[in-house]
């Protein structure tokens, strides 16, 4: 039987009902539009604001990846500043770490000791650049205690010194040369500190002070739920105008029936409910690897309805092909361990349970953590880790059969 020409509504800019979310791509352009912001020499404030399984993970990879440049930007900001690739030097601060923040100097201390982790480390072999300050934390800074950052230098502690000094040298091209764009610093889940911490008070007081520094090149991007949001609004009103807000949205069971069973029909295609649901459940509603099966499925179906055996055959070749593609990232001992760890009963694990199990030190077991999840093959809920879906669950089990696990 000849292959059937069809168009398929499901490969990008054809797919139809994905507003407000990653998958639709239209969010993606609040972070192109935001670096594009910061490149022009301002100070930018993203905050990404979705509840577990919304796709924020995804878009914090996504936004990295257009700023240092491994995602071309979209021909319209393209035109609009006349190159296609941005080169940011980008630092994510990973939320396992804020549990050990007790204060906003803590929180502070933290973003210097990542603005001067680079592998070059070039400050430190500029001469004179810096002057290492250690200072204790000030007993004046309670942990509910609203904090001083000051203008005033006789007032600002020797951390925020830091601080000011290292984005200063980051935006400094004849240190680093490869900056042309600007330093993002990703800030990811702060739930815990917004909780924790005056948090409200250190974001506008950080504001006014990069601003009086003259500082702009500067790009922070910050995810939370919702309800945390709009705790930081309460405190602070005028957030509402400082934060460029991206909201990401999670379909639910209902709405991906629909949208897969309409994007079907518009390729020409029929498709029973129960393989509908099949492919909802194997993905866990993530919308990039639906969108996958879904396109896949309508390259390889020959007649004008989806058989359950097409749908086997095709998921079989998509789990071949995406364990392939995660060989080099769980060949690395640290992610091994990790993911064996998961895969052994195929339940969650607290940050605490998986580090128990290692003997790797709790820095490097963040960052592998980190990885996995930013290659999107674990999820955390609710404070723990677990592999994604059923579908990354079988390229895992694949792997494990080959002997790559």
């Amino acid at each position: 039987m000849a292959r059937v020409r069809r168009i398929n509504h499901f490969k990008r800019g054809n797919a139809e009902g994905l507003d407000g979310f990653l998958g639709g791509y239209d969010r993606v352009d609040d972070g192109a539009f935001a670096l594009c912001d910061t490149y022009k020499g301002n100070l930018s404030f993203l905050y990404v604001v979705g509840e577990n399984g919304s796709g924020k993970t995804s878009y914090i990879a996504i936004v990295k990846q257009i700023s240092n440049g491994n995602i071309l930007m979209p021909e319209y900001l393209t035109k609009e500043i006349n190159f296609s690739r941005f080169s940011f030097i980008n630092y994510y601060i990973p939320p396992q770490l804020f549990s050990d923040c007790q204060n906003i100097y803590d929180l502070i201390k933290l973003i210097n000791t990542h603005l001067e982790s680079d592998e070059k480390n070039p400050i430190k072999r500029a001469i004179g650049l810096i002057k290492k300050i250690t200072v204790g934390t000030p007993s004046t800074s309670p942990v509910n205690a609203t904090v001083e950052i000051s203008t005033s230098s006789s007032r600002t502690s020797a951390d925020v010194e830091l601080l000011i000094t290292l984005l200063k040298n980051k935006l400094n091209k004849e240190v680093y040369p490869g900056n042309n764009s600007g330093v993002l610093i990703i800030l990811d889940n702060i739930d815990t500190i917004i909780n924790k911490l005056p948090f409200a008070s250190f974001i506008k007081q950080l504001n006014e002070l990069l601003v009086f520094n003259k500082i702009g090149n500067v790009m922070f991007l910050l995810t939370s739920s919702n309800v945390a949001y709009e705790k930081l609004i309460s405190q602070e009103s005028s957030f509402s105008t400082l934060f460029k807000k991206c909201t990401l949205n999670r379909f639910n069971e209902e709405e991906l029936q629909k949208f897969i069973s309409d994007n079907f029909q518009k390729s020409s295609l029929t498709i029973e409910l129960d393989i509908i649901n099949k492919i909802i459940s194997i993905t866990d509603c993530n919308i990039r690897e639906l969108l996958e099966i879904c396109s896949n499925l309508v390259e390889d179906v020959q007649g004008n309805k989806i058989t359950f055996e097409e749908y086997s055959n095709t998921l079989k070749k998509i789990v071949n092909e995406k364990s392939k593609s995660l060989i080099e990232c769980v060949n690395y001992s640290i992610n091994k361990k990790i993911l064996l760890n998961l895969l052994k009963d195929n339940e969650s694990a607290s940050f605490s349970k998986i580090r128990k199990s290692l003997t790797e030190n709790t820095m490097t077991i963040i960052n592998s953590i980190s990885n996995l999840q930013e290659k999107g093959i674990i999820t955390e809920i609710e404070q723990k880790y677990k592999i994604r879906n059923k579908l990354m669950y079988d390229c895992l089990v694949k792997l494990k059969q080959n002997g790559h696990l």
